[in-house]
């Protein structure tokens, strides 16, 4: 199935969660980071049990320190 990450088309297993996500791009480890799902907000609570759904928006947002 398909599912958009930050606006890129990818190619991903009917199964696939947001640790598949995490794992794929090398951000388990990385702290700061918010996940949403069409435009909503997806709790940290929620990461281990959400499947993605075909056509699904995801947006990664990492938090950065700046001035």
């Amino acid at each position: 199935m398909t599912v958009f990450i930050n606006s890129e088309a990818t190619d991903v297993a009917s199964s696939f969660k947001v640790e598949d996500l995490l794992e794929q791009f090398h951000l388990a480890q990385v702290k700061g980071l918010a996940i949403a799902v069409n435009d909503m907000v997806l709790p940290k609570s929620e990461w281990q049990s959400y499947v993605f759904q075909e056509n699904d928006q995801v947006t990664l947002i990492r938090a950065s320190q700046g001035g």
